[in-house]
């Protein structure tokens, strides 16, 4: 029962920990960063890296839509009132309002 290599293998565990941490810490860039990061031996990397950089403006401006309290509302909102729409359209009639047809525009897009 020798134990002398335990030492050793505690010390690899722990090499590997702080390669992982420094990969994990390596990959939480900001967007703009990471953009700026980009090279390659392609042609035409600044256009690319013009429209990169528009896709992570719309990017960045979708997740602060999204994350917005009132965004959650909002969607919610939108779904009440088509419960509500559909819960007043009659299935049995042989023509649909002309609010229901509008709502329903209204509701698909």
């Amino acid at each position: 029962d020798d134990f002398s290599g335990v030492g050793n293998c505690r010390e690899v565990v722990h090499d590997k920990r702080a390669i992982f941490k420094k990969y994990v810490v390596a990959q939480n860039r900001d967007p703009y960063e990471q953009l700026e990061a980009v090279s390659d031996d392609y042609p035409g990397l600044k256009f690319r890296k013009c429209l990169m950089k528009l896709r992570v403006h719309i990017r960045v401006a979708c997740e602060k839509i999204i994350r917005h309290k009132a965004f959650d509302f909002f969607i919610l909102f939108v779904i009440i009132s088509n419960s509500i729409v559909l819960a007043t359209e009659d299935p049995t009639a042989s023509e649909r309002a002309d609010y229901v047809v509008i709502l329903d525009d209204v509701f698909l897009v």
